[in-house]
Order: structure tokens, then C-alpha cells, then sequence
């Protein structure tokens, strides 16, 4: 790559997302993306339309999902606007195509203290209109590589000073800073450090160098040392650089850099957090969730199932209704919808393994057994393998991905659900079986404490984190963003503390 011969002034992907080389209209990948963000705690998404372009068309799709959720009753984000290029011109666009056009989203728009829209951009271009001056609160761009601004946005902080000068905001009003990934800080072109011995800041730069050891892009150094200001610094807002970038024009050639690309490069020289096909995985935005949860601190925890519940497992599934039952948990609805959409370079990506749709789970705990309760959109679906499958981590012996137990791997037999242990990776042999019962959308499992090798009594001994999962592809953790469906998405799991 670092020789040339790909064309110039083209955009390239720096890697393959974990969705596929996708395209901002892929509504399957929206509604997960919506999930995903909705999941790690984050308050507001900032479109970027720094380059005198508006995407609106891609961000009213996303709206439309952000307010499916919304009113499912989901925390979901915010959404402002970034602009820089022209941006007078780029805010009477935004103004009258998203804001004006479609008050229905409303809801959605993220508000500074005075109840405005938030957006960055110049209040005094000229070529601004009285309407949407007047509608918005204005906050300058900071470009990193211009004077401060007191009362700036910053998208990035291109000198990683982790000082109090890269806090910005008014007195009075709150303070922001701004969290990267990496930052192309010396050369502004990160293809000179991937490729030409440049210093700009990788993913790997920590403690004043890019480690250069082996797998060091697996564990987001850059991402953790900005993390670790921000919680000294203690901003009102972190913004975070940055989610789905991905692309990236080829420029013409410097000297001695034949082959220029400025703002991602390759798997080191980039900023995306949405998980990757391959290489990192989705270990930054488990970084990005643990970030968040660090800053915002949780909500706090209800004692789940701490008292014991009474559940007769030959009693109809309605006895889940019960306000005794405290160990509740909620999935997205609707995001078993299948995929039929083109990607870039006319890729065609086709996903029809959505089945059974989570929306509820449930799960209690008397002396002898745990209970666990599943809810679907629509009735279960007949049984098979890999069918609304119960994976759980007791905390004990070998495991695949942090699991022990997995039931319902298998299909059913004479009416029991099949038990199995891990005994390492994705090997799995039979335990025992597990009562089960379906009623319609609704699944209970009964599993004896002493099948999973905990000790009988009133308490768990710690507590056990759990996943459903349905029609997934064996041994393949990612599976559980990509097929079927899985509650809770990904890698996350729910806990029951009981």
C-alpha cells in the first residue's frame, strides 16, 4: 500500500466493519447501531458535517429509529450537528431539511440550558439566516489546530495536552472536552505514520511513544490515557471521537509519501470505535462502555431477586406477571427485521436469521432451582438447534467467552431442555436437563442449582451473568450483533443477583 497504484481522490476503507463495507442508508445496520449506542450510555450523537455536506437523507433515517425506541421507552441519544466548511450556508440547510421540515423528531433534538438546539457552527457568518439563528445555540467549532476558543466544541484535541486548557465552556455554563482514539496530530495525515515513519498518535500511543509490541492495538491505550484525563478533569459533557468513520479519501502525494490519506489509514491510524470484522474486534466499544459508565456512573442497582420467589414450575407462565418477580430486563423490539441492502462496490448483504425476537426476560431463584423467563414480540417458534439457547456464567471451571452453561445449544428432548458445560472453548458435554415450558411468547427454563454446580440455599453464593440468544452461528462470539438475535446484544450480558 505504502508504494501506491490505487486511484487518488477516492474514498478507501481503512478496514471492514463488523456489519460489512456498508453504506449510511443500510437501515439494519441503523437500528443497530441505535441499539448499540442506546446501550453504552450515550447521551448525544454529533452528525459531522464539517465538509459543507449535510447527509440529511442518512440522519432522518436514523432518526426514525431513534424514535422507535424512544417510544418503546428507551434512553435513546440525542443528535446535534457539526459544522465547519461554509457554515452559514451549512446550517440554513440543516435548519430547513431536518429541524423545520420534521418537527415530529423534536424529542430527539439534544438542548443546551436554554432549551435550544445545539448546534457548532459560526453564529456570525453572514451568509446565516435570521430563522435559524434565532432557533439554535450556537457553540463555536474548535479546530484543533486554531486558537483556542473559550466557549469551543472541540471534535478532537490535536496536541493531547491533558491539561486543563482542553476544556472548553463558558463560566457558568457546562464544560466539555473531547476523548479520541488517536489523533494525526504532527503529520495532520495519519498515512505518514502507518506507512513513512511519521509520530502522529495511534491507537497504541501511550505514555509518550506508539507501543510498537505485538496485538497493542488490541488494548486502546490512547483511548484509556484520554479516558483517565477526563475522570481528572471531571467536564460536564466528554465528547468522544469517534464511532463509524471508516473511509477516507486518497489525497495526491507528498514528498516522499506517495500514498496520502489524512484522517484514517489502517487498523493503528484510525478512530473508530463500531466494532471490526477481524482485527480488534469490538474491544473499543466495550472501551467506549466502560468509559461512559466510569464518567456518568450507573444507576443505581435494585437487590434483583434477592428475595426468593415462589414459582410452580407446572403453573401457567402468567405467575411471571407477579410484582414479587424483581430480576427484570428489557431488549430492543423489532430488531430481528432481516437485511436485504448494497454496500459499497455494489456488495449485496442479505441477512434473514432474525426469528425470535426478544423483548422481555425474567429471572427468580427459590432453595432447589433458578428460574428463567423469556418473552418474545410473537410466539416461539417451534423448536431446533441453536433455539432460544440460555448461556450463562457461573463464575467457575473451564468456559467459551466467559460462559459455562449453555441450554437449548441442542433441540429439546421428550419436552426437556438439554444442559451443557463448557469443558474449554466451544466444546459442550451434556449436564443434564432443565425443565421448559412455552406458552405462546413466552419460555421458562427450570435448572436445579446443583446441575450447575451451586450450592442450594435462599442466596447465590455471587452473582450470575447471563444471555439469550437466538438462531446464532456456533462458535463465533460476534454472532451476537450480526444474527438472529441475542439479549443483550453483543458481548454484554444481564445479571441476576440473586
Amino acid at each position: 500500500m505504502a508504494a501506491g497504484g490505487s486511484e487518488r481522490m477516492v474514498f478507501h476503507h481503512w478496514g471492514e466493519p463488523l456489519f460489512g463495507y456498508y453504506t449510511s442508508d443500510d437501515e439494519w445496520v441503523l437500528r443497530r447501531h441505535v441499539e448499540m449506542l442506546t446501550d453504552a450510555g450515550v447521551d448525544f450523537l454529533v452528525f459531522d458535517t464539517t465538509n459543507h455536506t449535510t447527509y440529511s437523507a442518512q440522519a432522518l433515517k436514523l432518526f426514525k429509529y431513534l424514535d422507535e425506541y424512544q417510544k418503546q421507552g428507551w434512553k435513546v441519544p440525542q443528535a446535534a450537528f457539526y459544522t465547519n466548511t461554509e457554515p452559514g450556508e451549512t446550517v440554513n440547510w440543516i435548519y430547513h431539511e431536518v429541524y423545520e421540515a420534521h418537527p415530529e423528531y423534536e424529542g430527539l433534538w439534544f438542548r443546551w440550558t436554554d432549551g435550544k438546539p445545539l448546534i457548532i457552527g459560526d453564529i456570525d457568518d453572514p451568509k446565516l439566516e435570521p430563522a435559524p439563528r434565532g432557533f439554535f445555540h450556537f457553540k463555536p467549532n474548535q479546530w484543533p489546530n486554531e486558537p483556542r476558543k473559550d466557549d469551543g466544541f472541540p471534535w478532537i484535541e490535536f496536541e493531547r495536552l491533558l491539561t486543563p486548557a482542553s476544556v472548553y465552556g463558558k463560566p457558568g455554563e457546562p464544560s466539555v472536552m473531547n476523548v479520541s482514539i488517536a489523533q494525526h496530530c504532527n503529520t495532520v495525515r495519519f498515512s505518514s505514520t502507518a506507512w513513512y515513519g511519521g509520530n502522529d498518535h495511534s491507537r497504541n500511543w501511550h505514555d509518550g511513544a506508539n507501543d510498537q509490541s505485538p496485538g497493542a492495538v488490541l488494548h486502546g491505550y490512547n483511548f484509556a490515557e484520554q479516558w483517565d484525563f477526563a475522570m481528572e478533569q471531571d467536564p460536564d459533557i466528554v465528547f468522544v471521537t469517534g464511532w463509524n468513520e471508516w473511509i477516507a479519501m486518497r489525497l495526491n502525494p507528498v514528498p516522499g509519501e506517495p500514498v496520502v490519506f489524512c484522517d484514517c489509514a489502517d487498523i493503528d491510524n484510525s478512530r473508530d470505535s463500531e466494532p471490526m470484522k477481524g482485527g480488534f474486534g469490538d474491544n473499543y466499544y466495550m472501551q467506549l462502555i466502560a468509559g461512559i459508565r466510569r464518567f456518568k456512573g450507573l444507576p443505581e442497582q435494585h437487590a434483583a431477586g434477592s428475595a426468593a420467589a415462589s414459582i410452580d414450575p407446572a403453573g401457567p407462565l402468567d405467575q411471571w406477571d407477579s410484582a414479587a418477580i424483581t430480576a427484570v430486563y428489557h431488549d430492543f423490539r423489532g430488531d430481528t427485521a432481516h437485511r436485504d441492502s448494497i454496500g459499497y462496490g455494489g456488495i449485496h448483504y442479505r441477512n434473514d436469521t432474525g426469528r425470535n425476537d426478544f423483548v422481555c426476560a425474567k429471572a427468580a431463584q427459590d432453595s432447589e432451582n433458578l428460574y428463567f423467563y423469556a418473552e418474545t414480540a410473537a410466539p416461539v417458534t417451534a423448536p431446533a438447534d441453536r433455539w432460544m439457547s440460555l448461556l450463562l456464567n457461573t463464575g467457575a471451571g473451564e468456559g467459551w467467552n466467559g460462559y459455562h452453561y449453555i441450554v437449548n445449544r441442542v433441540a429439546p428432548e421428550n419436552g426437556k431442555a438439554v444442559v451443557e458445560k463448557s469443558t474449554g472453548g466451544w466444546n459442550w458435554k451434556q449436564a443434564g436437563e432443565a425443565g421448559l415450558r412455552v406458552e405462546g411468547n413466552r419460555l421458562m427454563l427450570v435448572l436445579p442449582k446443583a446441575l450447575l454446580g451451586l450450592p442450594c440455599g435462599e442466596r447465590l453464593p455471587a452473582p450470575i451473568a447471563f444471555k439469550w440468544a437466538d438462531n446464532y452461528q456456533p462458535d463465533d462470539i460476534y454472532s451476537f450483533y450480526t444474527d438472529g438475535d441475542a439479549a443483550p446484544i453483543g458481548r454484554l450480558n444481564y445479571v441476576f443477583e440473586g
